[in-house]
């Protein structure tokens, strides 16, 4: 056909290199059959390749070292053991006194958090600490469960001795308690509860007359303290509570918890009272008191009695 002449002509024009013209009849017969190479893709025809995002170049993925060896320069951390306080031995029996009433929820009424509340642990270890209990036996006029009896063991009293006039249900929940504190701190002192005690009712006339004929407990020569919850007395209880501490050989300080608005809510009527019973009673402390059921300002007043 023209068109396989005319590329005839052409190749004959055109020498080759070594000098030579092909001939026709070395043609390949499908030269002319045969597809062009395939120019390379264009740049938008490529698929781009992954740009990492600003957030991963600036946290990047951490590789993990698991299998590498440790430089030999790097330094070795050896593990410390954690630093423990000391606590004193006071401070633990305290602390474990104080968790024991916690797991023992007080219930409603005087035990616990009803009509008369019971002492935080700061304003009762404040009391104890201004009554001093330390080798001394303290006694608890309106004890309730006996919160303050284990606080004042834990404190370092000799013995401890509640009277409360509710039922016998609080005498249990107590013995719990003290059995309780016994089995990690056996040597504290001796505390025992009385319930359905009234003061008004009982034949001795002082302290340690109501100790001896409640528990049978003997004139051991220690001082005794005295504390008292009494916003729930009313003024038959207080002046008998007064009355006693007044004309007890052995008692050196009594504390009371109460309103300052009700009978015997200042210091001076109190001191005043003791007076008219043969004896000196000294404020030596005046702190505020907080109750967890009550909604009154309370005040601890203690006092020091002098002969």
């Amino acid at each position: 056909s023209a068109m396989v002449g005319s590329y005839q002509q052409l190749l004959r024009s055109q020498k080759l290199s070594e000098g030579r013209v092909l001939h026709a009849s070395r043609i390949p017969a499908n030269a002319l059959s045969q597809k062009r190479p395939q120019r390379p893709l264009s740049r938008s025809r490529v698929s781009r390749r992954y740009e990492p995002t600003m957030a991963e170049t600036k946290n990047p993925p951490k590789t993990p070292s698991k299998g590498k060896k440790r430089p030999s320069s790097a330094a070795v951390v050896t593990p410390q053991p954690k630093k423990t306080k000391d606590v004193p031995p006071g401070e633990a029996k305290w602390k474990n006194a104080m968790s024991i009433f916690r797991k023992f929820e007080p219930g409603l009424g005087h035990d616990g958090t009803g009509l008369y509340g019971t002492l935080t642990n700061a304003t009762l270890r404040r009391m104890l600490e201004r009554c001093d209990v330390v080798g001394k036996t303290h006694v608890d006029v309106g004890a309730a469960d006996g919160k303050v009896l284990l606080g004042a063991t834990a404190l370092g009293a000799k013995h401890a001795y509640g009277l409360e006039i509710s039922g016998p249900a609080l005498a249990t929940k107590f013995e719990a308690m003290r059995d309780m504190q016994a089995t990690k701190f056996p040597s504290d002192g001796e505390k025992q509860l009385a319930t359905g005690t009234d003061i008004t009712e009982l034949d001795g006339s002082t302290v340690e007359a109501w100790l001896a004929e409640t528990f049978g407990a003997g004139d051991d020569d220690s001082e005794i303290t005295v504390s008292a919850v009494w916003h729930g007395f009313n003024t038959d209880a207080k002046e008998c509570l007064l009355a006693a501490c007044a004309t007890s050989a052995r008692v050196c300080r009594f504390s009371l918890i109460g309103p300052a608005k009700r009978e015997y809510g200042g210091p001076e009527a109190v001191i005043d009272y003791v007076k008219s019973r043969g004896a000196r009673a000294e404020l030596v402390g005046d702190d505020l008191a907080h109750l967890s059921g009550s909604g009154e300002n309370q005040r601890v007043m203690t006092f020091a009695i002098r002969r």
